[in-house]
């Protein structure tokens, strides 16, 4: 158990205004950080089906989202970790009918982590880049994250089974805000209700049957208000956060094409054909027949949802709102950079509010009806 958790970033410094990537709610309250970490043996008795345990809770926490510290801290942890040998092994794929000289650690999996953390009011901010002082600010009531752990097609054994990692989130009393300037704008979220979030990855697909990542959003209802400006603050903090360059250093373990090509210089010609081999699996399978294999799949499903749009920072101007019922909308990813989108709109209506607009002129898209009793 940990009264306060901080966690500061030493290259913006403590001074900065996101320098602290964890820190308490309020600087004048109290935190409470519990966590709890075990590992498991897979050759013990009672092994459950994973290897590590992570369950936690915290209270009052202000969390900065960097994706570029984010990268370096990993990087720095990969670092340090010991080098293994690279050994490799051949399975058979039933269905193609081809054989394939893969990785030992392909076989073994990504570890499962078994996951049951809950925070209770904590609030997450994504800041444009390191040095703006333009924001996004969720303030979240509740959020309980959980998961298990899913055997598919055939026996653990068997180098065609898939084994997935199944992520449950369920989201309270969201709020959101957009600062400009380092300055906090108006609530964005008037009501939402039934937000939750399911995340599938795989932990092992030797054949790549399954996409790496799934996504599935649900909403069951959420009425929101939104300004130009605060929708380019948005958009600009979601692509410039994820695409800030980090400061990683030089991997030591990198070897110069010059030196690798001496290095191979007697091996065993079955060894180097062996590396070359494991390199090109990915390329072979994508040039197989023309086949491609999806790497994220995201799903978005809305029951009813309603959004106030208007110009200006201080939304002095109304634009239109929109009420729609039944939206689903699904993106798929794959192996050879297809992009595929598919939209379901059962009810859309868009009604314009600007004060210049006649009342019989304000139902821009729609059914007559359904305009009248909103």
């Amino acid at each position: 158990m940990l009264g306060n958790l901080k966690i500061c970033d030493m290259s913006l410094g403590p001074d900065h205004c996101w320098g602290w990537l964890c820190d308490i709610r309020d600087p004048g309250s109290d935190s409470l950080v519990k966590w709890k970490f075990q590992s498991f043996n897979r050759d013990e008795d009672d092994f459950q089906g994973y290897d590590y345990s992570l369950s936690g809770r915290l209270s009052a926490v202000r969390i900065v989202f960097l994706y570029r510290f984010i990268q370096e801290v990993t990087a720095y942890f990969i670092g340090l970790a010991t080098p293994q040998a690279q050994q490799a092994i051949q399975v058979v794929d039933k269905v193609r009918g081809v054989e394939w000289l893969i990785q030992q650690s392909e076989m073994e999996g990504s570890p499962a982590v078994k996951l049951d953390v809950s925070l209770d009011t904590p609030i997450i901010i994504m800041p444009h880049n390191s040095m703006s002082k333009d924001f996004m600010q969720l303030d979240l009531g509740h959020l309980q994250v959980s998961n298990k752990f899913e055997w598919h097609g055939c026996r653990e054994t068997d180098p065609s089974a898939v084994h997935l990692d199944v992520i449950q989130a369920e989201i309270s009393g969201i709020n959101m805000v957009v600062g400009i300037d380092g300055q906090l704008g108006k609530s964005m979220i008037q009501e939402a209700s039934g937000l939750r979030i399911k995340v599938c990855r795989s932990l092992r697909d030797v054949f790549r049957k399954v996409p790496e990542v799934a996504v599935d959003v649900q909403v069951d209802l959420l009425h929101g208000v939104m300004s130009d400006k605060e929708y380019m603050v948005i958009m600009d903090c979601a692509s410039s956060n994820i695409s800030e360059e980090a400061n990683l250093p030089p991997n030591v373990r990198e070897v110069p094409e010059r030196t690798s090509r001496i290095q191979q210089v007697g091996k065993p010609i079955a060894q180097v054909k062996l590396n070359q081999s494991i390199a090109t699996h990915e390329d072979q399978e994508r040039s197989e027949n023309g086949l491609s294999r999806t790497l994220v799949l995201a799903t978005i499903k809305i029951q009813n949802a309603s959004m106030e749009l208007y110009n200006g920072i201080d939304r002095e101007s109304p634009l239109a709102r929109m009420d729609l019922q039944g939206l689903w909308v699904a993106y798929r990813t794959t192996s050879i950079s297809e992009i595929d989108l598919y939209v379901t709109l059962p009810k859309l209506t868009v009604m314009d509010l600007r004060p210049s607009t006649k009342p019989e002129m304000r139902l821009m898209l729609g059914s007559m009806a359904d305009a009248e009793r909103k």
